[in-house]
């Protein structure tokens, strides 16, 4: 069944909306719950505005932190350990460096 009450929006109500919603504070799902608009539909038509053109989202640099590493043949007993803050990841010598890249990418999106 058609949903009967859909309102049809010019361009410039559009504008108006993405200028009202980034002026809000509000989340999108928040904003658009509280105004009577379709989250996808929203989302949508903000990602296609001007004002959302340049702000992808990305990894801040701030959360990266140089690393260095041993240069020596690791013994049997030698470890990889590469900290960051708080966090330390500590592996086998024998630990493939991809490997350890990936856990670290791992526990940083959990931070």
């Amino acid at each position: 069944m058609a949903d009967t009450n859909r309102k049809k929006r010019t361009a410039a109500d559009w504008a108006q909306l993405i200028e009202a919603y980034t002026a809000s504070g509000l989340t999108q799902a928040a904003f658009c719950e509280r105004h009577g608009i379709n989250y996808h539909t929203f989302r949508h038509r903000y990602q296609h505005s001007p004002l959302f053109r340049g702000k992808r989202r990305g990894v801040p640099a701030a959360a990266f932190a140089e690393v260095s590493l041993r240069t020596s043949e690791p013994t049997s007993s030698d470890r990889w350990r590469v900290r960051c803050a708080e966090l330390c990841i500590e592996c086998p010598a024998g630990t493939p460096l991809d490997v350890i890249i990936d856990l670290a990418r791992g526990l940083g999106h959990a931070l």
